[in-house]
């Protein structure tokens, strides 16, 4: 972990999307682009399930990188118990790792 913090940021930030458009993560790699940075918990978290941004939406990815559950949420927190509250036309709901609803979005 120490090399990794002697990296200038920004030559991390290029290896980075490098590596992860070639491979075709391209969910992590847009995240990337659109925030100008790599998550800063993204290698040390203990997470299964990642919250992302891309084009105004949040999703899920898992810690390849792969899309998991699609951006359609305004706003989305951590999974916690194997839940994760999210937000939908300023409505609160909480889904399971797989998407689905456990308690459906209400006021």
């Amino acid at each position: 972990m120490k090399i990794i913090q002697k990296i200038p940021r920004r030559c991390l930030l290029i290896i980075f999307l490098f590596i992860f458009i070639n491979i075709g993560y391209g969910v992590l790699a847009q995240y990337v682009l659109a925030n100008n940075e790599i998550p800063s918990d993204f290698i040390t978290r203990s997470h299964d399930l990642f919250p992302v941004k891309v084009q105004g939406k949040w999703g899920y990815i898992d810690k390849i990188g792969l899309l998991v559950i699609d951006f359609q949420y305004n706003s989305a927190r951590d999974f916690s118990n194997g839940l994760a509250q999210i937000t939908i036309d300023k409505k609160i709901g909480y889904i399971d790792k797989s998407g689905s609803y456990v308690w459906e979005p209400t006021n």
